[in-house]
């Protein structure tokens, strides 16, 4: 049945009204016109259609150039995103706890980088500069138009985008793309719970079977939700304890946020088995991130959104490369990515990367630069979902905090990040 939605001091309200049938019947047999019931009848139709607007934004996508229409070169390419994992809490970043021992594993032979900035502190402008390669939303609202990384794909490879979010009427829902061959969300219109991660491997396994049987290449976004607050825990993956999802305990959040970190290893193990049971795994490049990372109350804050600290910023971004790209990579190309490992690097680098890597030539309109390049001093831009970001300057290894987009005044909040970077006691691995 349609459903009415009013909008009363920006609260939507959902009201499911059971004589929409016998107005529809109504309608058809003509006897509302000019009547209550004609108008109520028309009303609902009229807030439909703004609702469906509202969901489903007329942003169209500028059309890619043939040229960077990304062609078969016989490897796939995984972009695994975490939902609100920060760096500071895997073993890899120095963490005390073997939170992450299973991706830990599986990166053994894999690239670390060490500095890796999340460009936004929220989800949907995080994951459009991911997507897009372009700059947030908050600094070019034009980014909402630039193609999205299924774009560049979908002529040549199998694409996807599976998530644990919900995403029809999430405030992301503009993913919705033609590109997208496979997409599967959570049925649930909770956003900060959708649906487990592990409900989530069943979709790619689904995917991963249709890709067998074409015999096809893929291109396919995961995004799981597992570290999103309130850290719903599971029974199999409770390790820290006393935990607590009130926020009024730091170290019992924290210990519930380390468990669900527990789930997101065991997840994250499971689609690299998919991968290898598929037979894909050794021709597939898989570049493992996080959307933004997650504060408890290091600087008097809790969860993400309103702030840029270095807690919400700083995510991990692990790099598997297949045998076959490390062995025929340019000797230059290689030392800029090795080097790379300990310079600062961001979201917005991420689809340049993956251009290199498929010997595409990258847009112009692309704001990061590829992590096999040779990376020059830059300002990095960070947005939070109010009138606040940061600017991290890499030539003075320097980072300032501007609280109004139009005022371009430094707060209180300067501060030195190879001293701020340096507390998770990293290190750069040659391989």
């Amino acid at each position: 049945l349609p459903k009415l939605r009013l909008n009363v001091k920006y609260q939507k309200f959902n009201i499911i009204y059971p004589i929409s049938l016998i107005l529809l019947i109504i309608s058809i047999q003509g006897i509302h016109n000019n009547s209550v019931l004609g108008s109520l009848s028309n009303l609902i139709s009229h807030v439909d259609e703004i609702d469906a607007e509202e969901k489903h934004p007329k942003s169209k996508r500028i059309p890619i150039d043939k040229v960077h229409s990304i062609k078969n070169r016989n490897y796939n390419v995984v972009l695994y995103i975490n939902e609100s994992l920060r760096a500071k809490n895997m073993s890899q970043y120095g963490y005390k706890r073997e939170t992450d021992i299973l991706t830990k594993k599986i990166f053994k032979n894999g690239f670390k980088f060490n500095y890796h900035i999340a460009n936004a502190a929220s989800t949907a402008p995080s994951l459009e500069v991911i997507l897009s390669g372009c700059k947030s939303r908050s600094f070019e609202p034009q980014t909402r138009s630039q193609p999205l990384l299924w774009n560049y794909f979908s002529e040549n490879y199998k694409t996807a985008y599976i998530s644990s979010h919900y995403i029809e009427e999430s405030y992301f829902d503009f993913f919705m793309s033609s590109s997208i061959k496979f997409q599967s969300s959570a049925l649930s219109p909770n956003a900060s719970s959708g649906r487990s991660d592990f409900e989530t491997l069943l979709e790619s396994e689904k995917f991963f079977t249709n890709v067998r049987e074409s015999n096809d290449r893929f291109a396919i976004v995961f995004n799981s939700i597992a570290n999103h607050y309130p850290y719903l825990q599971d029974p199999d993956y409770i390790k820290y304890t006393p935990y607590s999802t009130s926020l009024k305990n730091v170290d019992e959040s924290i210990n519930a946020y380390d468990n669900t970190i527990k789930i997101t290893d065991a997840v994250f193990d499971q689609f690299v088995k998919q991968l290898k049971s598929f037979g894909f795994l050794d021709n597939t490049i898989i570049i493992y991130t996080s959307d933004h990372g997650q504060a408890f109350n290091e600087k008097g804050t809790f969860t993400h959104g309103s702030h840029v600290w270095q807690e919400i910023l700083h995510v991990p971004l692990l790099v598997h490369l297949p045998q076959g790209i490390t062995q025929n990579l340019a000797t230059s190309k290689y030392n800029n990515f090795i080097k790379n490992q300990s310079s600062i690097t961001s979201h917005e680098d991420l689809l340049p990367t993956i251009f290199d890597l498929f010997d595409c030539k990258i847009p112009e309109y692309l704001n990061g630069k590829s992590l096999f390049s040779q990376i020059p001093d830059r300002d990095i831009y960070s947005s939070t979902i109010s009138n606040r970001y940061s600017v991290i300057s890499t030539k003075d290894k320097s980072k300032r905090i501007i609280q109004n987009l139009h005022n371009d005044q430094n707060t209180t909040d300067d501060y030195k990040l190879g001293i701020d970077f340096d507390e998770y006691q990293v290190e750069v691995k040659h391989n």
